[in-house]
């Protein structure tokens, strides 16, 4: 007899076990940081634009104003995408 005809069964018999116990929901801890994190990249690609766009078009003057402005254009932009994000209100 094959090992494979040995060992195909008992993975069978284990797989129908543990059906019902594979399928997990996910936690709201990891959908929380889900959320946070997809922010978290939104903001920062907003400020990477528009610093970026500030220091290349040297439409604003000088180093620290393009950035201070990304920033706050960063930070904006990630509050609203993480309140638009979050599932519903949490009381």
């Amino acid at each position: 007899m094959q090992l494979e005809t040995k060992v195909i069964p008992v993975f069978d018999s284990q797989s129908s076990d543990n059906a019902g116990k594979s399928r997990t929901t996910p936690t709201p801890t990891a959908s929380r940081f889900d959320t946070i994190a997809a922010s978290v990249v939104i903001g920062l690609t907003a400020w990477f634009v528009i610093a970026l766009f500030g220091l290349v078009t040297n439409m604003l003057p000088g180093l620290l104003f393009p950035l201070i402005l990304g920033a706050l254009c960063g930070v904006c932009s990630g509050l609203i995408a993480y309140l638009l994000m979050k599932d519903g209100p949490e009381a």
